[in-house]
């Protein structure tokens, strides 16, 4: 098993973060596929490695729940779906565990994250997501996997898993099919 730079060499608020592919070429086809040319038939496809990579990791503590990295309403209206909760609801039933997309909610539109710095992406982000009302009794106590088709600088996840650890998550894990290329230089644990 690898740690990649980014985890290496910055702190983050979730707890453990898995990808299963360096986000290459094929990678890049076959999320372009999925989010804009509507092919969600790719997403039970994606879940199926991701259940794979997981029977291959031995995890401190496995997740209660799963959820998606949500999209703003109007963005997820106007594509039609929202491809991370496509994926983390197929990957919740194969790993058999509960799938929750009513939990954290976007609630501030942010800019396309593909051509931000780190910096940029970490502003765009800030105070993006909100829990769902009477959600955080539910929270509390939870360890939580948050599910998203790219990690890149960690930004989005590192949002999320805040404001789940401020609703008392005792953990949040991280499971992406793919990591931007820039972000893995393998070191061995």
């Amino acid at each position: 098993m690898s740690i990649c730079y980014s985890c290496r060499e910055h702190g983050h608020s979730f707890d453990r973060g898995y990808t299963c592919a360096e986000y290459g070429m094929y990678e890049k086809e076959i999320i372009f596929n999925l989010k804009y040319r509507h092919k969600t038939h790719i997403a039970p496809i994606i879940a199926e490695i991701m259940h794979d990579r997981m029977d291959a990791v031995v995890m401190e503590e496995y997740p209660d729940v799963i959820i998606p990295v949500p999209m703003h309403v109007n963005k997820e209206r106007r594509r039609g779906f929202n491809q991370a909760a496509l994926i983390a609801k197929a990957f919740a039933r194969l790993e058999g565990m509960e799938y929750r997309g009513d939990l954290v909610l976007r609630s501030k539109s942010t800019r396309v994250m593909k051509r931000l710095s780190p910096e940029e992406r970490l502003n765009n982000v800030r105070s993006a997501f909100e829990l769902y009302e009477g959600t955080r009794r539910y929270i509390s106590g939870k360890n939580i996997c948050v599910v998203d088709d790219i990690y890149t600088t960690g930004a989005t996840v590192d949002s999320m898993a805040r404001l789940l650890k401020g609703a008392g998550a005792t953990r949040v894990d991280v499971m992406t099919f793919a990591a931007g290329a820039d972000m893995i230089k393998e070191e061995a644990i």
